[in-house]
């Protein structure tokens, strides 16, 4: 991993807002309007898609791919080979205030393991860890955490049926063509 500013054939479409101290893996693009805060790090040939927002030292691992407009807070943990649909939002405060003095100053960010597909509108509240290989559909409301390879759809969102049978070899995911 380098810093921004050594590259390693890193695109950085201009305008964008990445702060000094992020890390980025080899091959990673980044397209414009895009903000990246302070202390994140993310693996190689990961996309940032336009106007995405990712907040403070979140950890984001290879082949992670962003739609346009996706939102990830502060501390967010993604797993490798994840995609992010346009518009995603992960939120990591259930009581957010304005004003400093009510706030809880409690922060939960959820947990994306690998191969997980996250759908375009998708909201994933504070705390939530969704499993390896979950796919949570389009415009769900993801309240309690989802377990490894399930389907979740709706608000709140409710798992409509297992991906895959106990006897399903979970390294089929490794087996994908890689990027590029």
């Amino acid at each position: 991993m380098r810093r921004v500013a050594s590259g390693y054939q890193t695109t950085l479409h201009q305008p964008s807002q990445v702060h000094p101290t992020v890390l980025l893996g080899n091959d990673t693009v980044i397209w414009p309007f895009s903000t990246i805060l302070e202390g994140s790090q993310l693996g190689k040939r990961c996309v940032v898609g336009t106007c995405v927002f990712i907040g403070r030292r979140c950890l984001i691992g290879d082949e992670v791919h962003f739609h346009p407009g996706a939102a990830i807070p502060n501390e967010a943990r993604i797993g490798h080979r994840v995609y992010v649909g346009p518009n995603v939002v992960l939120a990591n405060d259930a009581l957010p205030y304005v004003d400093s003095a009510l706030a809880t100053g409690e922060h939960r960010p959820p947990i994306i393991e690998d191969d997980v597909i996250l759908g375009a509108n998708a909201v994933i509240l504070p705390g939530v860890r969704v499993g390896r290989g979950a796919i949570v559909g389009a415009g769900a409301v993801v309240t309690c955490d989802v377990p490894p390879f399930t389907r979740v759809v709706g608000n709140p969102a409710r798992p409509m049926r297992a991906r895959v049978n106990e006897t399903f070899d979970t390294d089929i995911f490794q087996e994908r063509a890689p990027y590029g």
